[in-house]
């Protein structure tokens, strides 16, 4: 597969900028991230490119200064080159230890390990969105629930639910190489029972009343639009985890939750992101 490859100009501060861009970015059918400097280089597959493309550079642009330098690129050893650049070994919550296939295992046995190559895909719990989640998820008890993970990116989120015990999680992303990356990472991981499905919102008309535990870590406008077909699809007493907005995001989220049912919890922030909990009574 072939990608096209824009780099963007940061304006200072460049590491937190780097991370609202590719925050932003995410949102739309770019496959994956890197850093260099005061650039966000941001790559798409050949056959996602889309007038799209302008509305997402408009969004970052804020951020960013000078256009988008384009170039193209054939296929890549992905592993090798996260290995390489910057993917290291990372422990959360001092119980979780995520790593690539080419990193050692943890150095505890007791630890919870996830396999992550990410690929062209975004979350492997260096971002904090990721990582806030799975924080989250570490304190619930998800054991015999059901789960979805909606945007599941690499699939690590839905990975720690069935690791943490759930009886059946489902995950959905709508970027085929997302689906492909974590199918991939269910047979790295032993989780080949988690349902993966590509689509949008509209792919959860078949699960009326059926989720414990629903995971958004998605662009806050998604979210903000789909949250009425979430909720459709959970239990009573069910909960919602949802980030990928940034933190003074959370006056709008709650209000457009509490239009559709959902009585807030608890939230936590991190570098500027959001992650927030709510419950359907």
């Amino acid at each position: 597969m072939s990608f096209t490859c824009l780099r963007l100009n940061l304006k200072p501060p460049f590491e937190a900028n780097a991370e609202i861009v590719s925050g932003l970015l995410s949102g739309y059918a770019f496959s994956g991230f890197e850093f260099s400097g005061n650039q966000v280089i941001a790559y798409v597959a050949a056959e996602d490119l889309g007038p799209w493309m302008d509305e997402a550079l408009e969004e970052v642009a804020n951020w960013t200064e000078g256009p988008a330098q384009r170039s193209e690129l054939a296929d890549r050893n992905w592993n090798e080159e996260w290995e390489k650049h910057y993917y290291q070994p990372l422990l959360l919550a001092g119980t979780l230890w995520i790593r690539g296939s080419f990193h050692p295992h943890a150095p505890d046995a007791s630890m919870l390990e996830l396999t992550v190559d990410p690929k062209m895909s975004f979350g492997t719990g260096h971002h904090p969105t990721t990582a806030l989640v799975a924080e989250q998820l570490l304190q619930l008890d998800v054991t015999g629930k059901a789960v979805c993970d909606m945007g599941c990116g690499t699939g690590i989120l839905a990975m720690l639910t069935f690791k943490l015990g759930a009886a059946s999680v489902l995950a959905i992303d709508f970027d085929p190489w997302s689906v492909e990356n974590t199918k991939e990472h269910l047979a790295l991981n032993q989780a080949e029972a988690i349902e993966v499905l590509l689509g949008d919102a509209a792919a959860l008309n078949a699960y009326s009343n059926h989720f414990d535990v629903f995971i958004a870590n998605i662009q806050k406008s998604i979210i903000m639009h789909d949250v009425a077909a979430y909720v459709r699809t959970m239990k009573n007493g069910a909960m919602l985890l949802v980030s990928g907005f940034f933190t003074p995001d959370l006056d709008d989220i709650r209000q457009r939750f509490a239009e559709n049912g959902l009585n807030f919890i608890s939230a936590q922030d991190r570098e500027g992101w959001c992650c927030a909990a709510f419950i359907k009574p």
